[in-house]
């Protein structure tokens, strides 16, 4: 899979104000992490809305990061899942505006899905998918294996510990299956 950083991208100083204004958020120098500083969980549904009535691109990127940090706040499963329900499409649709910081968020330094935010291993499987949709000519039978084996795991049916050898297995598979002719 593609792991590869995009082009660093960060909200701007006007944006951040607009959306600041808009929304009635505090805004003060030297808040380094304003957008996740900001976001509040109880407000996601108004965040939404207003999403969806903006026409620039930077401030739809600055307001993007409030609704994921909003949505990972989430204390209930079922209102995490009615907000990531709602951002998926957003993000889809808006994808190359928001594309390093969907990269951001699927932290991929780190393997343990315990020690990542909740939203990590959804938008890991929407970058991934993004991606194998995009470039379908280039992925290997390795990232396919992956693939496969980071949704098992993300649903719970096989464990951190045994991944490397399901992927493996995954892989051979593949493998075989490709030269059957069954995948080109």
């Amino acid at each position: 899979m593609n792991r590869e950083e995009p082009k660093f991208r960060c909200g701007t100083g006007k944006a951040m104000e607009k959306i600041a204004a808009d929304l009635n958020l505090r805004i003060e120098s030297g808040m380094q992490d304003w957008s996740y500083e900001v976001a509040d969980e109880k407000d996601f549904e108004k965040y939404l809305i207003h999403y969806d009535k903006l026409n620039n691109d930077d401030e739809k990127f600055v307001l993007m990061e409030i609704l994921i940090q909003s949505a990972t706040e989430q204390t209930k499963v079922s209102d995490f899942d009615n907000c990531w329900i709602e951002l998926r499409n957003r993000i889809i649709s808006d994808f190359e505006i928001h594309k390093y910081t969907v990269y951001y968020w699927c932290l991929f330094d780190n393997e343990n899905l315990e020690d990542c935010w909740t939203i990590t291993p959804y938008i890991r499987e929407l970058w991934r998918k993004k991606y194998y949709s995009e470039n379908t000519n280039i992925i290997s039978s390795s990232e396919l294996a992956e693939l496969i084996t980071d949704d098992l795991l993300n649903y719970g049916l096989i464990e951190l510990k045994n991944k490397d050898e399901v992927k493996k297995i995954t892989k051979e598979k593949i493998d075989v299956r490709k030269s059957l002719g069954d995948y080109s």
